[in-house]
C-alpha cells in the first residue's frame, strides 16, 4: 500500500519537518514524502500526485496553505475515488469536525500529534481492519476518542542522510522541544500542559547530522527555547563545540534570560546564532489581557545586552490587533521596540486561531476563514488596521532590506511610527500604478526629503547597487582619467595593505560622489572614503 505525505510549504526555501516525523515514524509502508510551495501552479501538483497513484494521500494543513490544499485534494478525490484522504496538522484538527461536515472528499483528520495516529491507521488500511477505535482519528459519525501525547523517547531521527543532502540549501527545521511553558492565549501552545523535552542524546545526534553535512541554517522550532536555562546552556555548547558552518536560529523569551545563558551566547562567533524574540506589545495591560505580563524594563534590558555582543541577527516581533491596544497605544509600542534596534523588524497582525482563549474574545473581530486575521476591535478600527499595513509594507521596504539603512536612521531619530506612517503613505501613492523596483526608492525618497539625506541615500545606493549607475541627486563627478588613476592606486601595494584590499575589480568600485572620492568593497561591506589618498593625483 502505498503512502504520500504531502506539505505546501509557504515559500520554496522552506522544508517540512512535519512530514518527516511522520515517515520516520512508520516501519513498514512505503511512505513518500512530496513538498511543493503554495506559488506552484495547481496543475503541476495535481499531475505530480496524481501519477503516484497511491492508496492515500495525506495533507499536512496550516494556515498558509489550507484553501490551496483543500482544492488540491478534491480533485485528486475526484480522479481517485478509491485513494483515502487524510487531513492533518493544526488547521485541520482544531476544526475537524467542520472540516469534515463541509469537505466530504475528505476521509478523515488527525487530531494532535499524529506520528502514533497515522501509523494506526496505516496498519489497519493495510491488514483491511476497520478504522473505528483509532485515537486521535476524526471520522463521521464516530466520536472522537482522544490521544495522549506522543512520548519523545520513542521518537525517531526525522531526517534521513538523503533529506540532508537534497535539501541544505534550504532552511531545516528541528525541535529540543514541545510545548511552551507560558499560556498566551493567542496561541495554540496555551492549550498544553507543559513543555515536553527530548532527550539530549536525540537533540545532539540530530543536530550533529546537520553539522555533519554543513547545512547553512537549522531553524529550531521550540517556542521557548530558553524554558529551562541549564538545558539550553548544554545545547549551545554543544552547538558551539561542534558546527564549523552551520547557523542555528532559535526563539528565546529575554524575561528569563539569566546572566549564564547570556555569557555563552555572548562566546559565539559572529554568525553562529539567529534569535527572535516576540515583544507583541509594551502595554501593560494589553499583555495581562493576553497572558504575558512581565517586566518591560528587564526584558528591554536583556534584548539590549545581547544586541550588545554584536555577533548574531536578532529579530524582533510585534502582533497590531491585541485587546486594549488603540492606534496610538501601537505606536507607542513600535517606538519602545524599534529603540532597541533589532536586525529585523517583524510587524504581525493578529491571527485569532480557532482553538485558542482569544478565539471567545466578543470584542476582536477577525475573519472566519484562513488566516483568521483581526479586521477590528472595540480598540483599533479597521482603517486604522489598514494604516498599520502599509506601516508593515514600509517597515519591510525601507528598514528590514537593510538597502536603506543610513537614511533611515538619519530619519528615525525621533518618532519613528511617526516617520514609517508618512513612508506608508508614500508608497501607496507611489505605487498606486504598479510596484516600482527598489532602486527607483533612492530617487523618490530624494525628491521627499532633499538635501537632508543625501548624503546618507548615497552611501546607501553605493553600498547595495553594485552594477547600477550612481543617480543623479548624489552628484558624481564623471571627470576624465579618474578610473585609471583609481585603477593605479588599487595596485599600490601600501594602499591595498591600509584597507585589507586584493586588487579585485569584481569586489571594488570607485566613485566620486557628493565632491568626495570613494571605494566600496563588496566583499567587505565596507565604504571608504579615499579622497585624501587621491586629491593629489586628481
Amino acid at each position: 500500500m502505498k503512502t504520500v505525505l504531502v506539505a505546501l510549504n509557504a515559500k520554496f526555501a522552506h522544508s517540512s519537518l512535519a512530514l518527516r516525523y511522520l515517515r520516520a515514524y512508520q516501519e513498514k509502508q512505503e511512505i513518500l514524502v512530496r513538498e511543493f510551495s503554495i506559488n506552484d501552479s495547481l496543475e503541476h501538483m495535481y499531475a505530480a500526485l496524481l501519477f503516484e497513484n497511491a492508496s492515500v494521500y495525506a495533507f499536512s494543513c496550516y494556515i498558509w496553505n489550507m484553501e490551496l490544499t483543500l482544492r488540491l485534494a478534491e480533485m485528486l478525490k475526484t480522479a481517485l475515488p478509491e485513494a483515502q484522504i487524510l487531513f492533518g496538522g493544526p488547521e485541520a484538527g482544531h476544526r475537524a469536525d467542520r472540516v469534515l461536515f463541509q469537505y466530504p472528499f475528505v476521509d478523515m483528520v488527525i487530531v494532535g500529534e499524529g506520528e502514533e495516529t497515522l501509523k494506526d491507521v496505516l496498519e489497519s488500511l493495510e491488514k483491511k481492519n476497520p478504522l473505528s477505535g483509532i485515537r486521535g482519528l476524526a471520522r463521521r459519525g464516530e466520536p472522537l476518542i482522544p490521544r495522549p501525547l506522543l512520548d519523545l523517547t520513542k521518537m525517531p531521527q526525522p531526517y534521513t542522510q538523503e533529506d540532508i543532502t537534497e535539501n541544505k540549501d534550504k532552511i531545516l527545521y528541528f525541535e529540543t522541544s514541545r510545548g511552551c511553558p507560558f499560556h498566551c492565549s493567542y496561541c495554540l501552545s496555551s492549550a498544553e500542559d507543559k513543555v515536553r523535552p527530548f532527550p539530549m542524546g536525540y537533540v545532539k545526534e540530530g543536530l550533529s547530522r546537520f553539522f555533519a553535512q554543513n547545512v547553512p541554517l537549522v531553524k529550531l522550532i521550540d517556542r521557548t527555547f530558553n524554558y529551562d536555562s541549564k538545558r539550553a546552556i548544554e545545547i549551545l555548547t554543544f552547538i558551539l563545540k561542534h558546527s564549523k558552518n552551520t547557523c542555528v536560529h532559535m526563539e528565546l523569551e529575554p524575561r528569563i534570560l539569566t546572566p549564564e545563558l547570556l555569557e555563552v551566547l555572548k562566546s559565539a562567533p559572529k554568525g553562529k546564532f539567529q534569535v527572535e524574540m516576540g515583544v507583541q506589545s509594551t502595554n501593560p495591560q494589553t499583555l495581562k489581557a493576553v497572558g504575558r505580563a512581565f517586566d518591560w524594563e528587564r526584558m528591554k534590558e536583556n534584548i539590549l545586552t545581547l544586541r550588545s555582543f554584536g555577533n548574531m541577527h536578532i529579530h524582533l516581533d510585534l502582533i497590531a490587533g491585541l485587546p486594549y491596544e488603540d492606534y496610538e497605544g501601537f505606536g507607542k509600542s513600535f517606538d519602545d521596540v524599534y529603540d532597541l534596534k533589532p536586525h529585523m523588524l517583524q510587524l504581525g497582525f493578529l491571527k485569532v486561531l480557532p482553538g485558542t482563549v482569544l478565539e471567545r474574545e466578543s470584542r476582536i473581530r477577525a475573519v472566519s476563514f484562513p488566516p483568521y486575521e483581526v479586521v477590528a476591535t472595540d480598540w483599533i478600527s479597521a482603517q486604522e488596521l489598514c494604516y498599520l499595513k502599509e506601516v508593515e509594507e514600509a517597515v519591510e521596504l525601507f528598514y528590514n532590506s537593510g538597502a536603506f539603512a543610513k537614511t533611515i536612521e538619519k530619519l528615525t531619530k525621533t518618532h519613528p511610527f511617526a516617520v514609517f506612517e508618512s513612508l506608508g503613505r508614500l508608497l501607496k501613492q507611489e505605487q498606486q500604478n504598479g510596484k516600482k523596483p527598489r532602486k527607483a526608492w533612492y530617487e523618490i525618497l530624494y525628491d521627499t526629503y532633499g538635501e537632508s539625506v543625501r548624503a546618507e541615500l548615497s552611501e546607501d545606493f553605493i553600498r547595495n547597487n553594485k552594477s547600477i549607475p550612481l543617480p543623479e541627486f548624489v552628484r558624481p563627478k564623471r571627470e576624465r582619467g579618474f578610473k585609471d588613476k583609481a585603477y593605479r592606486l588599487m595596485k599600490d601595494a601600501d594602499f591595498c595593505k591600509k584597507y585589507a584590499i586584493t586588487p579585485d575589480l569584481t569586489r571594488l568600485r570607485f566613485e566620486r560622489m557628493n565632491g568626495r572620492a570613494f571605494m566600496m568593497d563588496y566583499q567587505t561591506n565596507r565604504l571608504f572614503d579615499i579622497t585624501e589618498e587621491i586629491k593629489e593625483d586628481l
